[in-house]
């Protein structure tokens, strides 16, 4: 069975006890093995700072001197055991094994040698320099003022904004480097007017209506273009005119009877009710309005947008449209621009419209 000795540590900085702290835990199954303790009373030897400052008074002199190991720049006087600096975990194993092989050979009064450094050739661990083995714990901090001096006033004025780093100019003025050129940035476009910028808003806008209406053109280059036109005047009507002006085939009916037909025999794009317009029945536009909207009149192809129109304008007659369910209302004298928005708001497309030239 092999031996094992106990070893308390005292004095030295955090670091050198941390250092030996990690050679004993690995000498534990070595032949002789060691185990650190905390207590100096409760160990078989100790590795003692020789240059700690409470040791003339500590347990390491008296009768515990012939087992102390001390390492120091100088042994203390009645020393047994000594080891110069730097620290080397493996030459310090080396001398207790040494001071243990006096301790099982020597008699009660007999006194080992002192142990002189070894070769720290012969190591495998690299010495503690003496730097990192000084006590690095900083005083308190001391809140001096720092002076910073800046050459070059637009050195600082060109620190950028966001990020806080010095521009390349600045680096360079500041480093005595000479930059490369940098690229020339993009002349500023000349300011407009208030007159150009609106004109430039206005044609900007015309280009977008005209490839939104050849789109909404397209996309309806095979749906229908023919629309309904119920109204109760005889003679021409003005919206009648707009509408084939735009291209449309205008079927007009003066009587609801003859606005039914022409739902059930015509596949329409768009049909524009009268809600003033009534039959012996009591059915006015209004009602012809929620009939094809529901499909429950027969059609001959899909459900048309419907448009109601009146006379005038007024709330209620706004409301009860809503509640019939048309796709627009149009009041009054309708203008070549009403009946276009009216029907661009359905997605119908205007088979002749002058606008997208």
């Amino acid at each position: 069975m092999s031996a094992s000795y106990r070893v308390a540590l005292h004095g030295f900085s955090e670091f050198e006890r941390a250092t030996l702290t990690f050679c004993f835990r690995h000498a534990a199954t070595r032949e002789p093995g060691y185990l650190q303790v905390a207590l100096i009373a409760d160990s078989d030897f100790i590795v003692a700072d020789a240059s700690h400052g409470s040791i003339a008074g500590s347990q390491t002199r008296g009768e515990r001197m012939r087992d102390t190991l001390f390492v120091g720049d100088k042994a203390p006087l009645g020393a047994t055991a000594y080891l110069r600096r730097p620290i080397d975990p493996e030459r310090i194993l080396r001398a207790l094994d040494q001071m243990a092989a006096h301790r099982g050979s020597r008699g009660h009064d007999d006194r080992p040698d002192i142990l002189l450094p070894l070769d720290a050739a012969e190591s495998r661990f690299s010495p503690l320099d003496r730097r990192a083995t000084e006590d690095t714990t900083p005083a308190a901090f001391q809140h001096e003022p720092v002076s910073i001096t800046f050459t070059d006033i637009e050195t600082f004025n060109a620190v950028d904004s966001e990020s806080g780093a010095l521009s390349a100019a600045a680096t360079a003025a500041a480093t005595g480097e000479v930059p490369a050129t940098a690229p020339a940035k993009p002349p500023r476009p000349p300011r407009l007017s208030d007159a150009e910028r609106a004109e430039a808003k206005a044609a900007a806008r015309r280009a977008s209506r005209r490839a939104r209406l050849a789109q909404a053109a397209e996309a309806g280059s095979d749906a229908p273009h023919d629309v309904l036109l119920l109204d109760a005047q005889a003679g021409p009507v003005a919206l009648g005119v707009l509408l084939e002006a735009f291209g449309f085939v205008v079927h007009r009916a003066h009587s609801l009877a003859e606005a039914v037909a022409v739902l059930a025999r015509t596949p329409l794009a768009a049909a524009f009710l009268d809600a003033a317009a009534e039959d012996p029945d009591g059915i006015d536009g209004l009602a012809l309005c929620q009939l094809v909207k529901q499909r429950q009149l027969p059609l001959a192809g899909a459900v048309p947008a419907v448009m109601l129109t009146a006379r005038r304008d007024s709330a209620a007659g706004r409301v009860r449209a809503k509640l019939a369910g048309c796709d627009g209302f149009l009041a009054g004298t309708v203008t070549r621009g009403d009946a276009a928005r009216a029907l661009e708001s359905c997605n119908v497309a205007l088979p002749a419209d002058a606008r997208r030239s």
